[in-house]
């Protein structure tokens, strides 16, 4: 390379003592006129101990550890455990993958994190669905404009298993996150434990930037719900309605819709209306979570879905979907699959995942997980029911179940029944109202005397060895 009046910029690099010549392995003879130059100007630096040729103590550059790295997640939390308790932990934003997610140097720890806002997400980047990748790109540009390669505060809350710090990040006195859902670049999503205080504002900016309609909130776009930190429990006082079972993982976890929905019709229309053939293909690599057209092998017909994960066992370009208004899950090749209409979008799922409320029932790794499975299925597929919603403990709603018509009387239950036969026990994680209580232990009195499923080994929920 060369500069205008002709200067081979090597050379004066070296000549400077900033560089070393180096690979020379022909005779003097046969190097070319620029090595020569090279070999000249390197050894006027020797001779006047320029650079890397002086005597002077040259300062090392610091070594950084990397936590930031996807195979470094087990080293980044166990950093994250080394640092907690830290008043201050100061940084540079050094990369912004998202509108949410930043690769952050810490100087004072000779290290880079990978971190991730709490309690809000951006709308991931999408190739699939043009509208969100407007609102993706105005976000990360954001981030760009305003913290990129800035000093900023971490208030790190803790460290996830993928070795992303959970924070806020800090310029000042202002956080950022207020910024981002201020100006409707983020959206509120509570998961993990996180200080009343702090989700309060976060709510109060979402409200306001819904109002204003600015960003996201400009739209139609359907955001992704939280479904609250691991382990809450959420009371919930619905009423009674029509349930009808879709699908079933075991005794503990099944998926119902409400047949009398208006949602549910609508869908139906739509879906009838769908035409695979002159449906856009979706691009491919597919990001978990996006949303989808799916047909399903057993009928070939066309449903909603959600991307899991690319299927592991099956072929490469098979995708595991799930199935958004049934609760199943299927491998479902990439031709199989289509961009998703906005109507059919917008329309919440229809399925509800649910497990029985107040009663501990055998899984499918219990001991009598398979009876259960089978008993409860007889008793409830196909079947007229009614769903109690009473309480939600993150993406699971904790139903009581009755025959339809029957949900004043707690002995027609399918938990009463359960409990009965001895797949299940009363809960002690809950305290269960007076009235299903006494009934509830009349059933698993009868159980235990009689000795079946679990008490015949005293109530145990033994698994079973593989």
């Amino acid at each position: 390379m060369f500069l205008k009046n002709d200067q081979n910029i090597n050379e004066l690099v070296v000549r400077a003592g900033l560089a070393k010549v180096e690979g020379l392995n022909r005779g003097q003879d046969q190097l070319s006129i620029y090595i020569k130059q090279l070999v000249e100007a390197e050894e006027h630096a020797r001779n006047k101990k320029l650079g890397i040729h002086s005597e002077r103590v040259v300062k090392k550059h610091k070594s950084y550890t990397d936590y930031s790295r996807q195979e470094f997640a087990v080293k980044a939390q166990k950093f994250y455990d080394y640092i907690k308790n830290e008043k201050t932990v100061m940084g540079v934003v050094e990369l912004v993958l998202n509108g949410s997610r930043y690769k952050v140097r810490l100087d004072q720890f000779n290290c880079y994190v990978m971190v991730k806002l709490q309690a809000v997400k951006t709308l991931m980047y999408d190739p699939n669905y043009p509208e969100y990748q407007v609102w993706s790109n105005a976000a990360k540009e954001y981030a760009k404009d305003n913290i990129l390669q800035r000093d900023i505060r971490l208030d790190i809350a803790t460290c996830d298993r993928r070795g992303n710090f959970i924070a806020n990040i800090m310029m000042g006195k202002n956080n950022f996150t207020h910024d981002l859902l201020r100006n409707g670049f983020a959206h509120v999503f509570k998961i993990g434990r996180i200080p009343p205080k702090l989700i309060e504002g976060f709510e109060t900016l979402e409200a306001e930037a819904k109002t204003a309609k600015k960003g996201i909130w400009s739209t139609d776009i359907k955001v992704e719900q939280s479904t609250g930190r691991r382990g809450e429990v959420v009371e919930l006082k619905g009423k009674a309605k029509d349930m009808m079972m879709t699908d079933m993982v075991d005794a503990t976890e099944f998926y119902y819709q409400n047949p009398a929905s208006p949602d549910l019709e609508k869908v139906e229309c739509l879906i009838d209306d769908f035409n695979g053939e002159t449906a856009q293909h979706l691009k491919t690599p597919l990001n978990q979570g996006t949303p989808c057209m799916a047909k399903y092998a057993a009928d070939d017909k066309w449903y909603r879905g959600r991307v899991l994960r690319t299927d592991r066992k099956g072929p490469r370009d098979h995708y595991t979907i799930f199935f958004i208004d049934y609760g199943n899950q299927a491998s479902t090749a990439l031709k199989d699959l289509r961009r998703i209409p906005k109507k059919l979008a917008n329309i919440p799922a229809l399925c509800t995942k649910a497990t029985l409320a107040y009663v501990r029932v055998c899984g499918i790794y219990d001991q009598f997980g398979s009876d259960a499975a089978e008993y409860f299925r007889n008793k409830t597929w196909d079947m007229k029911l009614s769903a109690k919603p009473v309480f939600q403990v993150g993406r699971s709603t904790h139903v009581l179940v009755y025959p339809k018509g029957k949900t004043s009387e707690p002995k027609y239950s399918i938990q009463y029944l359960m409990l009965k036969k001895g797949f299940a026990r009363m809960s002690e994680q809950f305290t269960i109202p007076a009235e299903l209580k006494v009934v509830f232990a009349k059933a698993e009195e009868t159980a235990q005397d009689k000795k079946l499923g679990v008490w015949k080994f005293g109530g145990d929920f033994e698994e079973e060895a593989y």
